[in-house]
C-alpha cells in the first residue's frame, strides 16, 4: 500500500466554501492522474483501480514555523510491480515462474502468449485467451478466475 499525503495551504482571503471546492477539484485531478499514470506504465502489472483515502477539513498547517490555514489530502493506493519479467530462454524453455504464476484480469501480461482460464479451485476450464506482453489481462465470466501461461508466442530471429 502506498500513501501520499500532500498539504495545501491556502490564502487568507479566499473563503473557505471557494478553498474546500478548489481543495476537493484537486483531489478529484490528482486521483484522476494517478489512475492515467498506472495505465500507460508498463511496469506495473495492474493499473490502479481503487483509491482510498480523505480530504481533512481545513485546518491549522505547520509551515516554516508557524501555522497557516490549509487542507491535507491523504490518497491510498496499491502499486503492483513485478519482480522481474519471466523470460523465454533461447530454445523456448519458459522459467518456472512463468509455468507457475497466476495473474488476475487487468494485470499486465508478462509474456505474450497463450493463458489458460482457472477456476478458483486451481483447475484449468479449457478456455484459452490470446495476451500480448504488456497489455491487460482481460476481464474472466467469473470474478474469482485467473490466468496461467500454457503456450508462450515464440520470436524467430531474423537472419541477417
Amino acid at each position: 500500500m502506498f500513501t501520499l499525503k500532500l498539504s495545501i495551504v491556502i490564502d487568507s482571503q479566499t473563503s473557505s466554501e471557494d478553498a474546500t471546492l478548489h481543495a476537493l477539484e484537486f483531489q478529484e485531478l490528482l486521483d484522476a492522474e494517478i489512475i492515467r499514470w498506472s495505465q500507460d506504465n508498463e511496469k506495473l502489472l495492474k493499473p490502479i483501480s481503487e483509491i482510498k483515502g480523505a480530504l481533512s477539513q481545513l485546518l491549522e498547517i505547520p509551515f516554516h514555523g508557524g501555522y497557516v490555514p490549509g487542507f491535507e489530502i491523504m490518497r491510498q493506493f496499491s502499486l503492483i510491480y513485478t519482480a522481474g519479467t519471466a523470460q523465454l530462454s533461447q530454445s523456448g524453455d519458459q522459467t518456472l515462474e512463468a509455468q507457475s504464476s497466476l495473474y488476475i484480469p487487468g494485470e499486465r501480461t508478462p509474456i505474450s502468449g497463450q493463458y489458460e482460464v482457472i477456476n478458483s479451485n486451481g483447475k484449468g476450464t479449457g478456455l484459452e485467451v490470446t495476451s500480448t506482453a504488456g497489455n491487460p489481462f482481460p476481464p474472466t465470466s467469473e470474478s474469482d478466475q485467473s490466468y496461467r501461461l500454457v503456450d508462450p508466442t515464440l520470436h524467430k530471429k531474423s537472419k541477417k
